[in-house]
């Protein structure tokens, strides 16, 4: 399971990734009733800033805590970047939430979110991926993302989407090591 054939990557460019959603639009939907807010593109995150996103009809805290590489027992010939996001509800009503969180290297390859075993206690909670948050409650933990021992940067986003149009916001943090 280790193998480069193992391994999915694409080459991914998320600022010029084309949006297909025919079957939506030609699909009769119903629009909730959701705020006139527009997604929030961050290009420079920065660790530890917080930045306000609306997604769907919520608004959220979203903050990078934390950044490391940290490298399991199990897999000797990669190593796992690990970020620690703290997402808050600060709307009015409940709302679910779902980010996609996956890193971009330098020479284009992407890395998604991956299940991690064999790490530090330090790294076992992780973030819930589909959570409903009340008002003023927040969630936290870790994002585990295998990549190559010889990655040592590139850009992390969290990214989301508005569901009912093909709008989407990321924030994006460069990242060295």
């Amino acid at each position: 399971m280790n193998s480069k054939e193992d391994q999915t990557t694409i080459k991914y460019h998320p600022e010029t990734e084309a949006v297909n959603n025919e079957k939506e639009q030609s699909a009769t939907n119903v629009i909730p009733d959701i705020k006139e807010k527009s997604l929030l593109v961050e290009e420079n995150g920065i660790v530890g800033k917080t930045y306000t996103v609306n997604y769907v009809s919520a608004e959220y805290e979203i903050t990078l805590k934390e950044l490391a590489f940290a490298q399991s027992e199990y897999y000797t010939d990669e190593k796992f970047l690990m970020a620690n996001f703290e997402i808050k509800n600060i709307g009015d009503k409940n709302e679910y939430i779902s980010p996609n969180i996956y890193l971009v290297s330098q020479d284009s390859e992407r890395y998604d979110d991956t299940i991690a075993i064999g790490l530090d206690d330090k790294y076992s909670k992780t973030l819930d991926w589909f959570k409903q948050l009340s008002p003023n409650t927040k969630m936290s933990g870790w994002v585990p993302i295998k990549v190559p021992l010889e990655l040592d940067s590139g850009d992390l986003y969290f990214e989301y989407t508005n569901y009912y149009d093909s709008d989407r916001g990321y924030i994006k943090y460069s990242i060295t090591n």
